[in-house]
């Protein structure tokens, strides 16, 4: 059951097939179109599912083609770069005096 929804999840609209990661949800009943937020959380929690899946089942969840990027390994670059770059999102704007 667990391979099933992993697998589903990464093949589903909250996966970034571009840029990696999870968004935090969908806004559609069918879950194929994103809501455009990703949280650091969210993703890190997931991230945490997909390498105990793989620990588990002892191979990647989502089989990828060669040179593309793993589930994991995305997801790990969306956490990475969510805390290094805030892209101006989330932050408050400088008060000027």
């Amino acid at each position: 059951m667990a391979e099933t929804t992993l697998e589903k999840m990464a093949k589903g609209g909250v996966y970034d097939q571009l840029a990696g990661g999870f968004h935090r949800y969908s806004v559609d009943e069918r879950w194929l179109v994103p809501h455009f937020e990703k949280m650091s959380y969210d993703n890190s929690e997931l991230l945490r599912n997909y390498l105990h899946g793989w620990q588990v089942i002892r191979r990647m969840v989502v089989f990828t083609p060669a040179r593309t990027p793993t589930i994991p390994s995305t997801t790990m670059a969306t956490i990475l770069l969510g805390h290094s770059q805030n892209c101006g999102r989330h932050s408050r704007p400088t008060k000027r005096v």
